[in-house]
């Protein structure tokens, strides 16, 4: 346990610094990490893997790193929603330039998820159970994903939800109930970061 102080010691002056100005600014850094600025040209970067050889399974997730819970692409949906970049590419797309957005903190993504649910039609009227593949962009001739399994297991087992309800059936308590017990899967418990200069 000592040797951790003083890792935190020997680090935190070099590593961290405090910024208190609102992030205007975001793109994707090296090794699947995302870079934010300040409008003062400060930058925070929040890394993939923390060391060198890091298990996959142990590194920060693309949502936490985006600021984006729902794993938002980046469009003009999310621009108007606060999206301030773009970052890591989106998997079953054959644009390899369409990208996930990046907001500027967690609220700012979380209120983008919300309204993406619950506004026009793009997944309104869906069941529970059909929500997961249309969220993660599996057509209708394909199918079901390990993903698309393990996303409906967890909304299943984390609200206890009748899964053939819709998405325009849940109040807004249940909504933000749904997407706080699922938060810790698609963000993650370990995560990384630094400011620098």
């Amino acid at each position: 346990m000592p040797s951790v102080l003083i890792l935190e010691q020997q680090l935190k002056p070099r590593l961290f610094m405090e910024i208190n100005k609102k992030f205007v600014r975001a793109k994707e850094g090296l090794d699947n990490s995302v870079v934010y600025y300040d409008e003062d040209g400060n930058k925070l970067i929040r890394y993939w893997k923390s060391y060198e050889g890091q298990p996959i399974e142990e590194a920060s997730t693309r949502s936490w790193r985006n600021n984006n819970l729902g794993n938002l692409a980046m469009s003009a949906f999310a621009k108007e929603k606060g999206a301030i970049g773009c970052a890591g590419h989106i998997p079953n797309q054959e644009n390899k330039d369409f990208k996930f957005a990046v907001f500027c903190d967690f609220a700012t993504g979380r209120k983008a998820q919300s309204a993406r649910l619950k506004e026009g039609n793009l997944y309104i009227d869906l069941t529970l159970n059909t929500l997961p593949r249309r969220y993660l962009g599996i057509q209708p001739h394909q199918a079901d994903t390990q993903a698309v399994i393990d996303y409906r297991k967890d909304i299943k087992f984390f609200t206890k939800f009748d899964m053939e309800r819709t998405i325009r059936s849940l109040n807004d308590d249940e909504t933000r109930g749904m997407e706080s017990r699922t938060r810790r899967i698609y963000c993650g418990e370990k995560n990384y970061q630094h400011s620098a200069q």
